[in-house]
């Protein structure tokens, strides 16, 4: 399991947990979770998709939508900012565990505080991308695998003497495979 679904995991069981607190029942088929999907996307993430068609649905099947923070629905603040309307205006509540308050859009105040942690996320998110492409910069310079399987070589995990675990990945020549390249080449 990687980070992102042990994040989302992890954020189910939080807002399982505070919706017992409040005495809200779940409906398991009103979970939406976009596990591995930035939150810079919209259209590709099949959880936020199904739950704007389940807002158009009549009777509205569920009253709240508990999220850890708004940022999970996006990192786009103009994006976000709309799916929230859209969220709020259908009648569904929005209730934010991590802050144990409700989000709402009620006034200038709230719209403007709104505005401000949607370009907070929107910086993380940048962020984000920098050190990633960072890390990734620094594996290829040391030779080390950065992401998915190259055919003609197989991917060997390196491992830490101490600990066992996984310090970092090489690619090793799959001769099978390497055949096959040779002759297209000599082709």
């Amino acid at each position: 399991m990687n980070d992102d679904e042990k994040s989302v995991t992890r954020q189910i069981e939080h807002a399982r947990a505070d919706a017992t607190r409040n005495r809200w029942q779940i409906a398991d088929d009103h979970i939406y979770a976009d596990d591995g999907i930035s939150g810079a996307e919209f259209d590709t993430r099949p959880g936020l998709v199904r739950l704007l068609n389940a807002l158009k649905l009549k009777p509205r099947p569920f009253d709240w939508l508990i999220l850890s923070e708004e940022s999970r629905l996006g990192r786009e603040s103009f994006e976000t900012g709309y799916i929230l309307k859209q969220i709020l205006s259908s009648g569904v509540r929005i209730w934010c565990y991590l802050e144990h308050k409700e989000l709402a859009l009620n006034n200038a105040s709230d719209k403007i505080l709104l505005s401000v942690t949607s370009v907070i996320a929107d910086m993380e998110r940048e962020r984000a991308r920098q050190r990633t492409r960072d890390a990734l910069e620094r594996k290829a310079k040391a030779g080390h695998v950065t992401g998915g399987a190259v055919f003609g070589y197989r991917n060997v995990d390196v491992r830490d003497d101490t600990s066992g675990r996984r310090h970092h990945v090489v690619l090793e020549i799959n001769s099978e495979e390497a055949r096959i390249i040779r002759r297209i080449f000599s082709l």
